[in-house]
């Protein structure tokens, strides 16, 4: 569902209140990001609700990249 997040800091910040808020307590335990002639490449390994497993993601800039890998990892880890 659609949601919308107002809050103060980082976007990476803003993403893990919003995935708390909505059930999703992730936790970031390992963090890799690289340049690539496309944009950043980010690599997270993240735990939710005891399972742990790796997501990663690509976008033109770093915050983007990287909240789109903890979507990634939620996605993986919640099913």
């Amino acid at each position: 569902h659609l949601r919308t997040v107002i809050a103060t800091g980082s976007p990476v910040a803003a993403m893990t209140s919003a995935l708390y808020d909505e059930g999703y307590p992730l936790e970031i335990l390992q963090f890799h990001q690289r340049p690539t002639a496309d944009g950043i490449a980010t690599f997270v390994q993240c735990e939710l609700d005891g399972r742990r497993g790796w997501a990663a993601a690509m976008a033109a800039g770093g915050a983007e990249s990287t909240v789109r890998a903890m979507i990634a990892c939620v996605r993986r880890l919640a099913g």
